[in-house]
């Protein structure tokens, strides 16, 4: 059977299996022409980065779609409907057809200009559209034994499909998933669980398939608490602008997402949580540190040392993971401390777009063509001017509330040598601060080789026992 007419076949069997799931027909009421615009805007926001893989978004998940045109394999679902796949015809009275839209993309990598193939995506009614940023190759397709767990059996809890308003942003309206455990008279803990930097929907998914919000959620449900994960602002199914968005703004959402929580009558208020990644941890202590309420926070590879160095430390380590010569990586860090430290110190872009040309004018040896890029692409970034300026140990120092912070060996965004000794200062005077590093795990938690980016999406793994083991018994003393 040609590859044409098997995904044909199997979009015919997807069209077949929504029909039997009423609860996706609102999910699929999009038409084609919206699609390109997301196109558009996508590729707009990645300009500067390496564009690897492209993923469809049905509702709030989500199919990858590789640059060898359709890759119909089938990968793990989200158990609140069951499906994931490219869906033809008439699709709850909706007619959508099929439609290629070449994408030529010549993106550089952040060290390297590397040429991508064409990318064909077939597209066909989707709700959304998404990225991954990394290899300039297509990773073996691997088992993902957690997630697929997951979908095998009935879970022993419930499911709701939530969507709640941030009251200090009226165009923002954030969707998300809510797992109960089974009814009782009892109400629940409840714990939100808060994304990573980057276009975040509410699985957290990396790595093309891997979910490690779906896998984290399923523990600690199964365990007895409420547990809401939720789709960025201006991403899956939330409103918002997410390209203007910076921290504090994700973090703003996280408060209402904290306060929709408590008004459910089924959450104990006085026992609600933040579980955050990355970014999400730094979050987490942001609002522990504002809102006396919060009853713990778990916080999962946090920074703890201003941006502007981890960014600069991020690209040495990943560069030499990827091959890069110790005294090139060498080179370019101290080139990119002294640009990220002329964009901190500038008042508005054009100032700090000033700075750095200045800078790149007068380096040597000469910037490549992609790093000029992307500094340059830096100061127009409200998001990264604020990352780069962002210290976030006056944060960390106000947590007063039970706080437990993982790290891994191999993590090479958030290093551990560099980040648990400044977070183990920051936290001194928290009397209930647990910190540990976990042997052997990168950055999103799995088992690794090396740390790098080059591995995530190869791993079968998607979180590693231990860091469930760690997170879900210690989330139990602080509950129960």
């Amino acid at each position: 059977m040609h590859s044409d007419e098997a995904s044909a076949l199997g979009c015919r069997q997807a069209v077949e299996n929504l029909r039997e799931r009423q609860s996706c027909e609102a999910q699929c009421r999009v038409q084609l022409g919206e699609l390109e615009g997301q196109v558009h805007r996508l590729l707009g926001t990645l300009e500067g980065s390496e564009l690897s893989a492209l993923t469809l978004q049905i509702g709030h998940l989500s199919h990858p779609i590789m640059r060898q045109g359709v890759r119909a394999a089938r990968c793990p679902v989200d158990p609140a409907t069951h499906i994931r796949a490219i869906v033809s015809g008439d699709v709850a009275g909706t007619e959508t057809r099929h439609r290629t839209l070449p994408i030529r993309v010549t993106l550089p990598e952040e060290k390297a200009m590397q040429r991508l193939n064409v990318i064909s995506v077939a597209a066909l009614g989707v709700m959304g559209l998404t990225a991954q940023v990394g290899a300039a190759h297509d990773p073996k397709l691997s088992h993902r034994p957690q997630e697929e767990a997951i979908a095998a059996a009935p879970v022993p809890y419930r499911e709701e499909l939530v969507t709640f308003a941030n009251p200090e942003a009226a165009d923002v309206r954030l969707a998300g998933t809510l797992t109960l455990p089974p009814q009782g008279a009892q109400r629940f803990p409840g714990i939100l669980l808060i994304a990573g930097s980057g276009r975040n929907a509410r699985n957290e998914e990396f790595g093309g398939h891997h979910e490690p919000f779906l896998v984290l959620a399923d523990t600690l449900t199964r365990q007895g608490c409420a547990v809401l994960r939720y789709d960025k602002r201006g991403i899956g199914q939330s409103t918002g602008d997410y390209p203007a968005a910076t921290t504090p703004d994700f973090a703003s959402d996280a408060a209402a997402a904290v306060a929709y929580l408590r008004s459910r009558p089924d959450v104990d208020g006085a026992r609600v949580g933040l579980v955050g990644h990355s970014e999400g941890a730094n979050i987490a202590a942001m609002l522990a540190g504002q809102d006396p309420g919060v009853a713990f926070i778990v916080m999962l590879a946090p920074a703890a040392l201003p941006g502007g160095v981890l960014v600069a430390e991020q690209n040495r380590r990943m560069a030499m993971a990827d091959g890069e010569t110790r005294e090139a990586a060498a080179q370019t860090y101290r080139l990119e401390r002294r640009l990220y430290a002329a964009i901190v110190a500038s008042t508005d872009p054009q100032e700090a777009q000033a700075r750095v040309r200045a800078i790149l004018r007068s380096a040597e040896p000469t910037p490549s063509p992609a790093e000029a890029r992307q500094a340059i692409h830096f100061t127009e970034l409200p998001y990264m001017r604020f990352i780069l300026a962002y210290d976030p140990r006056p944060a960390l120092a106000a947590v007063r509330v039970p706080a437990l912070a993982l790290y891994g060996s191999k993590d090479l965004i958030s290093p551990s040598d560099l980040n648990l000794p400044a977070l183990r200062k920051a936290l001194a005077r928290d009397r209930d601060a647990r910190i540990v590093e976990i042997p052997g795990l990168n950055h999103f938690f799995q088992h690794a080789h090396s740390g790098s980016r080059q591995e995530f999406a190869t791993i079968d793994e998607t979180l590693a026992p231990e860091l469930l083991t760690l997170t879900s018994g210690w989330i139990a003393q602080h509950t129960h």
